[in-house]
């Protein structure tokens, strides 16, 4: 539990729903657990990320699939000298590759295959890490949007009996003038926030649904914050490296296939031969291309590069993943250690701080700039409360996206 509350005063819970700003779209409420299962759902990234995943798989096993046969039939009319001939041929051609490129091929194209659905899992997790991201943003817009009005209840009510007083004589119109130029501060600071109540709530929506319509709107930071690090599962490695050694192993693939297809194809046909003179029979045959001009040379050039570029990404992304899980390991044991100090040291109550400011205030124990000054350490206090959550969740989520872990105990 932290030390900050970020629930408001009854009152500013009512009039944050009855007088606030907020759009009146349709809203939807959802838990983060519901945004991310929306999300495996009805994400149109993630539709697109998996049919070209699919349309690679399928493509590269199109590309490795044998040829189809070819079926010739021609007639020929001969005539000379008062003689005449004819002769018919029904022939079937089929280009046959030698076992060993034909297996090196559908190798390649396996390897184009997994590559394909370790980009997809790379590219999930980061889209589900924005999901988590917008959640939270959205969470703590309307704490933030919680606390101004919590705070303008409390100046509103000041305003109300600063005017009673200023009636009575006991107030200097001074003193009432500052309280409406605070009131007046507070409602823009409301209006502000409202507006970015929807724009995190539509950011939501779009990032889970791509839909603009329906917002939807969180139902509040994840319960049980963290307290611990995250401990990397036993030989997993994150889905960029995961996808770059994928990569690597597609570039040898077809590398392979093009060093085994520097051994031309072989083409097998037969047919049925009819004369005029009635004689018929079979006939068989037997061709291979000869490679005097394209020797594949430049293709097998073209392959080892492509293994080198390959194998130069994964020492890359080898660096890059252990220098995004130091820093993303970092980020979460900072927050956690500042949850701990402030649950320790600055056991602040909100609520408590502006009620006794409201009392010493009304007996004159309080100055007005000191009764307001307790209103913003209030929605200071609920701030940071907020904004505290926001950074402790969001740097367990990098963590989670940077080791490829699909859930967190925030999503359960």
């Amino acid at each position: 539990m932290l030390p900050f509350s970020v629930r408001a005063t009854l009152g500013g819970l009512c009039w944050c729903l009855l007088c606030s700003p907020l759009i009146a779209q349709d809203v939807r409420r959802v838990t983060l657990a519901e945004a991310v299962s929306l999300f495996a759902q009805a994400s149109p990234a993630l539709t697109a990320a998996r049919a070209d995943a699919v349309r690679s798989t399928q493509a590269a096993r199109q590309a490795a699939a044998l040829s189809n046969p070819l079926v010739d039939v021609t007639h020929e009319n001969l005539s000379g000298g008062g003689l005449t001939a004819a002769e018919s041929y029904v022939t079937v051609r089929q280009r046959l590759p030698f076992p060993w490129v034909y297996a090196a091929e559908r190798r390649a194209a396996a390897e184009v295959g997994g590559a394909a659905v370790a980009l997809v899992a790379a590219e999930e997790a980061e889209l589900r890490f924005g999901v988590r991201e917008a959640y939270l943003e959205a969470a703590f817009a309307e704490a933030a949007h919680t606390a101004v009005a919590a705070a303008l209840v409390d100046v509103r009510r000041a305003v109300r009996d600063a005017e009673r007083r200023e009636a009575d004589g006991d107030l200097s119109g001074y003193a009432l003038r500052r309280l409406q130029v605070e009131r007046a501060r507070y409602e823009l600071d409301l209006a502000e926030r409202a507006a970015q109540v929807e724009r995190a709530r539509r950011t939501l929506a779009v990032r889970v649904t791509a839909d603009s319509v329906t917002l939807l709107a969180p139902s509040g930071f994840p319960p049980s914050a963290p307290t611990a690090p995250i401990a990397r599962p036993s030989g997993h490695e994150s889905p960029l490296l995961a996808a770059a050694r994928a990569q690597v192993r597609t570039a040898r693939g077809e590398a392979g296939a093009v060093s085994a297809g520097r051994w031309p194809d072989l083409s097998l046909l037969g047919g049925f031969k009819t004369q005029a003179d009635g004689l018929r029979g079979l006939y068989v045959g037997v061709g291979m291309p000869l490679p005097l001009f394209d020797r594949r040379g430049s293709a097998m050039a073209a392959a080892t590069a492509g293994v080198t570029a390959a194998e130069a990404r994964l020492a890359i992304a080898h660096q890059q993943a252990q220098g995004d899980e130091a820093s993303a390991r970092a980020a979460l044991a900072a927050q956690i250690a500042l949850a701990a100090t402030l649950m320790r040291e600055i056991p602040l109550d909100p609520d408590h701080l502006v009620a006794a400011a409201r009392v010493g205030y009304a007996e004159g124990e309080l100055s007005l700039v000191e009764f307001l000054d307790a209103i913003e350490a209030a929605r200071t206090a609920r701030m940071l409360s907020a904004r505290q959550q926001r950074d402790l969740w969001m740097a367990r989520f990098d963590l989670e996206r940077v080791l490829g872990l699909d859930a967190s105990d925030g999503e359960r």
